[in-house]
């Protein structure tokens, strides 16, 4: 097989990280990955928020990673939440491809809704007009990948 089939066998979710840093160069190449994916009309409904300071993470990266990339999406986007995967896994594939570890969460939405919302997010430069779809934690994996069976049983070829 090639690389990219390669890295998309390899990639599992992984939610246990050490607290090695993360160069600047492969979060911004991370990042860039995730703003090449195709969206509806090319509407690109997305905003992506990259932390590296633990004190802004505290509250919402149970992780612990070095990094978390909040996808936002436009709120009454076209398929922005079909385009925020497509981004979110294009991040996934990229870090996997730099020999780095992710995950998707659902981060605790509370954090952005309680009496601090409104300075946590003049803090991380939230835009207006959109609103939190989910994290990608991205690290150092400090856990062995676990070995996953495909379910064949869930695909059909029709000839």
């Amino acid at each position: 097989m090639n690389d990219v089939i390669n890295t998309i066998n390899e990639r599992y979710s992984c939610r246990v990280y050490n607290n090695l840093p993360i160069e600047k160069e492969k979060i911004e190449a991370i990042a860039k990955a995730a703003l090449t994916a195709p969206s509806a009309r090319n509407k690109q409904p997305w905003h992506i928020i990259a932390i590296t300071n633990q004190e802004l993470m505290v509250d919402f990266n149970r992780y612990k990673s070095p990094c978390l990339f909040l996808m936002l999406k436009q709120i009454d986007g076209i398929a922005a939440d079909f385009s925020l995967g497509a981004a979110s896994q294009n991040m996934c594939l990229a870090a996997a491809s730099l020999g780095l570890n992710s995950v998707i969460v659902d981060l605790p939405k509370a954090s952005f809704e309680g009496e601090n919302a409104d300075l946590l997010k003049t803090k991380l430069g939230w835009p207006e007009g959109y609103e939190l779809g989910f994290g990608v934690v991205v690290g150092h994996g400090n856990a062995a990948a676990k070995n996953r069976e495909l379910n064949m049983d869930k695909l059909v070829f029709v000839e």
